[in-house]
């Protein structure tokens, strides 16, 4: 064991070149960097510099008594594994990356002494049989990532408290309760309205739990960090102002009434023992504004304003009094705009102009007399009930994303977006409801519960994502795909993946263009699968395609994705396909398969290559 006195002032922790560590304070350099067993200082003779952590390091004791300096990482994925204790000061700055402080001993009990700091990174505790324990208050603005997180060993509060104050998003995940409960778990929020509290398992405050936003607009979420996966605060006393919850079970001896909070509470679903502001039917009355603008709203049509902004169970309404002319514009600037949201009386054409990504809550309904901003942020439909969507005919360039647990999204009419916008639907039901659609692409391919019914419709993709239909992992998806046709028409700027997952789709066309080809992967199987002319269709090695009929154009390239072969099974009929190159293609399931001066690429089995017949005239 050794001490480390860092005197290099602005380098990085790490740089064994001409290294910034001394043996004693203000003493010369060249000394090793430090290791799990030196204790490590930076005090007044270190500078006033920036010290960058660029890879995970690690010390014994770290003591910043003395320094003003800065203390940063490069990016928040670097650990300062400290094995002992940590001792901050007022007078210097931590974290503007924003890495982790990661405490390790496995033994005894180890101090955190913050002095009044306003730390940058956060702290993760992970020594198996260690006890890390607050000397005095701890505060952390970490934003990224989990910023408090217990892996093993004993968080001791010590009757100290800890405060959240990132802008964005602040994490806790680990075991805190029993014995390494928070005392004072507080987060408060910012002017941005983005603040969250994500919770990864449940904890519980022995004394205090503040939920503190900033105003009505400046709001911070409480929620789970898994959609549907309620985590429990047990709370001897709850304080909330300008809060909404997500998935969150309230406990303890604490009264979780929040219906008459500061700035009210908004309930965004799958709570429990919590009592919520009464919902209410808001209007639009403003002509011009921000949706985050209480000078906008009413509580009646045509009437006063000064109502609140809708809270994720309230209905936002547009009707004949909310624009006194034309020319005006309703900027979506909240990341939960309500519960149903409805212009269908809407007069004057109005414009809607969505500035952030956005939850809804319930229905969206549009109207074909409006018009729809530019901006390409995700809205993402959360209703846990029926609900449904209208686009009102007008072409809806956002990304699209379903995340509702036991909720139904049903179109109500045509849906189109941007050649770059993207439809996923990761937990409820998406029913088309016989509809069009015209999408940049789709993605169902995670393992959450989730439906998708296609309808009678066309689904068209304009896209050019690498992979523009992905329904790759099939876990818990119930898919139907009724008398649908999935066709691709996009100008191929590359060679694109369609990741089906072996389920059963109806029709496939391939309309495409450009000397790219669509790859289809998975054991799955068409009903009719149509290749248009010239077009080039690659199917992945080592699966099979099984399909009704074969509808190939003239002077189609039908291929593998490597030197190895695929399999197109069909199991009557005659397949007939003219002009073609085929290479690496097994055919098989009892139909024929003619390929008329076709080119033999090679590799191929069941595939009859028929050169015509050719009469000779005989001029006698």
């Amino acid at each position: 064991m050794a001490d480390r006195y860092w005197v290099g002032g602005t380098d990085d922790w790490d740089n064994t070149a001409g290294s910034k560590w001394a043996t004693t304070s203000g003493g010369g350099g060249g000394s090793a960097v430090p290791t799990s067993s030196d204790n490590v200082f930076f005090d007044a003779n270190s500078g006033a510099g920036t010290t960058t952590v660029t890879i995970d390091s690690d010390c014994l004791d770290l003591d910043f008594t003395g320094y003003t300096g800065t203390f940063d990482t490069s990016h928040n994925a670097n650990d300062v594994n400290i094995y002992g204790s940590l001792v901050l000061v007022a007078a210097m700055t931590v974290g503007v990356n924003s890495g982790f402080f990661v405490f390790k001993a496995t033994s005894g009990t180890e101090t955190i002494t913050s002095n009044g700091l306003t730390s940058g990174m956060g702290f993760h505790f992970d020594g198996s049989g260690g006890t890390f324990q607050l000397a005095d208050a701890l505060v952390t603005s970490k934003s990224a990532g989990t910023a408090f997180q217990l892996i093993n060993g004993t968080f001791d509060a010590n009757s100290f408290g800890v405060e959240m104050t990132s802008a964005t998003t602040a994490g806790i995940t680990g075991a805190f309760t029993g014995s390494s409960s928070f005392y004072d778990l507080t987060r408060t929020g910012t002017t941005a309205k983005n603040g969250e509290l994500v919770l990864a398992g449940d904890i519980a405050v022995t004394n205090v739990f503040t939920v503190a936003g900033n105003s009505a607009t400046s709001r911070i979420i409480v929620e789970s960090s898994t959609t549907a996966s309620s985590r429990t605060i047990t709370a001897a006393t709850v304080t909330v102002s300008n809060a909404d919850f997500k998935d969150i079970t309230g406990a303890g001896a604490a009264s979780w009434d929040l219906s008459a909070i500061t700035g009210e509470s908004g309930d965004a679903g799958g709570n429990t023992d919590i009592t919520f502001t009464t919902a209410d039917i808001i209007y639009w009355v403003g002509d011009n504004g921000n949706w985050s603008g209480s000078s906008n709203w009413s509580t009646s049509s045509g009437g006063a304003s000064g109502a609140r902004v809708p809270l994720p169970q309230d209905d936002a309404v547009f009707d004949a009094n909310s624009f006194s002319t034309t020319g005006f514009t309703v900027t979506g600037d909240m990341p939960r705009l309500g519960k149903s949201i409805d212009w269908t009386s809407a007069t004057n054409s109005p414009t809607f102009n969505p500035s952030t990504t956005s939850s809804i809550f319930g229905s969206l309904t549009l109207i074909a007399g409006m018009t729809l901003g530019t901006h390409t942020n995700t809205y993402t439909f959360e209703g846990r009930g029926s609900f449904t969507f209208t686009t009102g005919g007008n072409s809806f360039n956002k990304q699209i994303t379903l995340d509702a647990p036991a909720g139904t999204l049903t179109l109500q009419d045509d849906l189109t977006t941007g050649s770059s916008r993207q439809l996923k639907v990761t937990r409820g039901t998406f029913d088309a409801n016989d509809n069009n659609l015209t999408l940049g692409n789709f993605d169902s391919g995670n393992n959450t519960t989730r439906t998708v019914s296609m309808g009678s419709g066309t689904w068209s993709f304009i896209g050019n994502a690498v992979n523009i239909w992905n329904t790759n992992t099939t876990t818990n998806l119930t898919f139907n795909e009724e008398t649908s046709t999935i066709k691709f028409i996009s100008a191929l700027g590359n060679n694109k993946n369609f990741l089906g997952g072996g389920l059963t789709f109806n029709n496939f066309w391939n309309a495409t263009t450009n000397a790219f080809y669509i790859r289809v992967a998975g054991n799955n199987t068409f009903n009719d699968f149509q290749v248009d002319a010239s077009r080039i269709q690659a199917f992945n090695d080592g699966q099979t395609q099984t399909m009704t009929t074969f509808t190939v154009g003239d002077g189609c390239t039908i291929q593998s994705d490597t030197t190895a072969t695929h399999t197109i099974s069909i199991a009557s009929g005659t397949v007939t396909v003219t002009g073609a190159t085929i290479s690496y293609s097994i055919a098989t399931g009892g139909a024929t398969f003619n390929a008329v001066s076709s080119t033999d690429g090679g590799n191929n089995t069941g595939w009859n290559f028929i050169v015509p017949f050719k009469p000779k005239l005989i001029i006698s």
